[in-house]
């Protein structure tokens, strides 16, 4: 009678078990399941997303590893129906095929791997971008964090330098940064600002010299051809290196050295013409204040007079006014002639004084920007 009770019991127990169990599984086929949890975490996964996973290895690969490294970080690059596609992350940086790693810095994102007795150590982390891995939901442990569309962007130009059209790259916009080097025509060029679809660049030029203009790209040396600035299309060129605040802080003080040494102060007579032209009539600079790109047209006494750029459609109305142009980062580039043939025909239509002064200084120039379209 006991062993009856006993059984019924054990039966009773080992029922609400299995129901328990397909209230939290789900089926995909008849050898894989996951858990509820993992296909939550499967529904809110989204691209850019950096996720712990047990790695999609087979059974007599995965007996080949350490238990405690069977699972590893995956940050999501793309997001199918059951599956998802991802690249593998480190802690450890491999020194072979470098150019295809990028690097999460541990403080941007709160990254840490544990130690031995299992505290938190903050480190970055290493994506390893040569090879995308297929990840099924039942490979799923947690979520870890997000990485930003800067980074994304930054990885699909690594992904782009890489001969391997079965890579994905992240479903967002291409950016060009300041200080990126790009390659054209088998020439490096330093991106010093970015115009519309262009870059205004300085060609680098290699050098075995190490001195106060030497900078390093890639581990290699070079020096700054500032004499001449680029005008280059985005498209038509390649990526080398990726931005380096480090490296825009180091070209912005030689810049600056060079702009201190060509532009020394000089004294203008203003008494006969009050009008007077101490920088190149129609270049870019940036505003002091709040980095609009200005078109430089005359000076007066102290100031210089241009207009906005960006907001120079209407040739109505320019917008001629005053503005503290920053020439320590430099002249950017000369917007196109035929713009300014019809911006100087519509200045000097409404004030016939300066048709002179236009006519005396404005000089043609092959290295010109297009004009606002």
């Amino acid at each position: 009678m006991i062993s009856k009770i006993r059984y019924r019991l054990i039966s009773i127990i080992l029922n609400i078990k299995k129901c328990l169990f397909r209230k939290h599984t789900n089926y995909i086929d008849e050898k894989v399941t996951y858990s509820k949890y993992q296909y939550d975490l499967f529904l809110h996964t989204k691209p850019g997303d950096l996720l712990y996973c047990d790695m999609p290895l087979s059974e007599d690969k995965l007996s080949r590893i350490e238990k405690g490294h069977r699972s590893r970080p995956y940050l999501i690059v793309d997001k199918k129906d059951n599956y998802l596609y991802g690249y593998y992350c480190s802690s450890t940086l491999s020194k072979k095929n470098i150019k295809g790693i990028y690097t999460l810095i541990h403080n941007k994102y709160q990254l840490h791997k544990k130690d031995d007795n299992y505290n938190d150590i903050p480190t970055d982390t290493y994506i390893n971008l040569y090879a995308v891995h297929q990840l099924n939901i039942n490979h799923l442990r947690s979520y870890m964090t997000s990485i930003d569309e800067y980074d994304q962007i930054q990885i699909n130009k690594i992904i782009s330098s890489i001969n391997n059209t079965d890579l994905i790259k992240f479903p967002v916009n291409q950016k060009v940064y300041i200080s990126e080097v790009y390659s054209y025509n088998s020439s490096l060029y330093y991106v010093y600002n970015v115009i519309d679809d262009y870059i205004a660049c300085y060609k680098l030029k290699t050098t075995q010299n190490s001195d106060e203009d030497t900078i390093y790209v890639n581990k290699h040396k070079y020096k700054l051809d500032l004499k001449q600035m680029y005008k280059l299309k985005v498209n038509d060129c390649c990526l080398y290196s990726l931005n380096d605040i480090s490296l825009k802080y180091k070209v912005d003080k030689i810049i600056k050295r060079y702009i201190n040494s060509k532009n020394k102060k000089r004294k203008y007579n203003i008494k006969n013409n009050p009008y007077v032209c101490k920088y190149p009539i129609g270049t870019l600079y940036t505003n002091y204040y709040d980095d609009r790109l200005i078109v430089y047209l005359y000076s007066r006494g102290k100031k210089d007079y241009g207009f906005d750029y960006k907001q120079a459609s209407n040739f109505d109305y320019l917008g001629i006014e005053n503005f503290k142009l920053d020439y320590n980062r430099g002249a950017l580039l000369k917007v196109d002639d035929d713009f300014m043939c019809d911006v100087i025909n519509c200045i000097t239509d409404t004030n016939p004084k300066l048709y002179d002064y236009f006519d005396s200084n404005y000089v043609f120039d092959d290295n010109d920007v297009d004009g606002y379209a």
